[in-house]
């Protein structure tokens, strides 16, 4: 099964990872991450 980019990302942040890692690791934009984090 392939995740899918925000889950990813949910998954980076969980782990510590910082906006400028999930953003290169996943190709996500600071809007996204703003949904998805706040």
């Amino acid at each position: 099964r392939q995740e899918t980019k925000f889950e990813i990302a949910k998954e980076l942040f969980a782990d510590g990872a910082d906006r400028t890692k999930i953003k290169r690791y996943t190709g996500l934009s600071d809007a996204d991450l703003d949904t998805l984090l706040h």
